[in-house]
């Protein structure tokens, strides 16, 4: 076996981690679809590239340069950068993130805090959500409010 075939071996290991934990947020989160990714690896110019697909009862969308809705991509793109903070052992597992979530419906909200709570608590991972999107308000351990360059505690779920 070639270091290139260790690699390609690896690779192929963590993307179907991600394939599944994709396809898993994507089915608890959005509960009245039928959603799942397909992660394809494909060969153009030489070059290996990764290409996402969003299967909607067997319909596959190219997921870059589609029309799928903003709320849907969020959630995508939201757990893949989890999935890659997660795999790096050599980081702390920390994200801030400022507005990220504020395209998701407010009818997936519950689904999607409690699929977000539930990695965080699996894999020690922390998210700083910074937002004024009242919707995410009541998910948070930690609720502050900013004014005026000072942050005051509102409320602690400890």
């Amino acid at each position: 076996m070639t270091i290139d075939d260790i690699i390609s071996k690896f690779s192929n290991s963590l993307l179907k981690k991600l394939e599944d934990l994709l396809t898993i947020g994507l089915k608890q989160i959005f509960f009245d679809k039928n959603y799942s990714v397909q992660i394809k690896v494909v060969d153009k110019r030489n070059s290996k590239c990764v290409e996402l697909l969003l299967n909607d009862n067997g319909n596959l969308i190219p997921i870059k340069n589609s029309n799928v809705a903003g709320g849907v991509l969020v959630v995508i793109a939201s757990i893949i950068q989890m999935f890659y903070i997660i795999n790096l052992d050599s980081v702390d597992k920390f994200m801030f993130l400022d507005e990220q979530f504020t395209a998701i419906s407010k009818i997936y909200v519950p689904q999607f805090m409690e699929f977000v709570k539930s990695l965080c608590e699996e894999t020690g991972l922390v998210i700083v959500l910074i937002t004024h999107d009242d919707k995410f308000m009541q998910y948070g351990d930690r609720v502050y409010l900013a004014n005026s360059g000072k942050f005051t505690l509102q409320e602690s779920v400890e």
